[in-house]
């Protein structure tokens, strides 16, 4: 009697062909991060209520813009509440060096500001490239450390003619729902002429931007 076994006669299985590996998806940059986190509505209502003789209350509004030339373009205004606004900028965020950690802030001024006050309360708001002008040496590089992004200017680099000084200086703390902001005035001497003399202003976020 013939006896064939099974295994003789089964054709062999073929290999599954490898599963191809699914890529991890790209970590935000810091430049990502800190672009979101400063988007939204904060003010400096607590500071003020607490130290009412070294700040006041300010309103601060972030919010998204189409800028060409910009990738990462925020619309930044600043207020005393029921007044008109007093500072209106641009912030181009960029890859720092290494992004992973580093991004770099630039401002902008407005070559007339009036025509965007309220801007955060437009829909797809853009603004022309030739609407804004550079103010070259007043960025900061913010750094990641601690949960937290900290950064200054670079000494000196930031020109200013207000209240008789020559130059300012910013430092700036930034989290998930909070931003530091020290912005002081300095005379060729060396001696401050504007901007708190306690601390940072202590802007706390209280809303998300439109």
């Amino acid at each position: 009697m013939l006896v064939v076994t099974l295994a003789a006669c089964a054709h062999p299985v073929a290999n599954p062909p490898a599963a191809t590996p699914v890529a991890e998806p790209a970590a935000p940059s810091a430049a990502d991060t800190v672009y979101r986190w400063l988007q939204g509505r904060f003010d400096s209502a607590e500071q003020a209520a607490s130290d009412p003789d070294d700040y006041m209350t300010i309103t601060l509004a972030m919010c998204a813009v189409s800028v060409p030339g910009i990738d990462r373009a925020l619309y930044v205004e600043q207020a005393v509440p029921g007044s008109a606004p007093y500072r209106q900028r641009v912030y181009a965020v960029r890859d720092g060096d290494p992004p992973a950690t580093q991004a770099v802030t630039s401002i902008y001024e407005f070559v007339d500001p009036t025509a965007f006050v309220g801007a955060c309360d437009r829909a797809d708001l853009s603004i022309a490239a030739d609407a804004i002008v550079e103010k070259v040496g007043c960025g900061v590089t913010l750094t990641f450390a601690d949960g937290s992004y900290t950064g200054a200017t670079a000494p000196k680099a930031c020109a200013s003619t207000l209240r008789g000084a020559t130059w300012a200086s910013s430092e700036v703390t930034l989290t998930p729902d909070l931003l530091e902001s020290w912005d002081r005035g300095w005379d060729a001497a060396g001696a401050h002429v504007w901007g708190a003399t306690e601390g940072p202003y202590r802007f706390v976020r209280r809303g998300d931007a439109p």
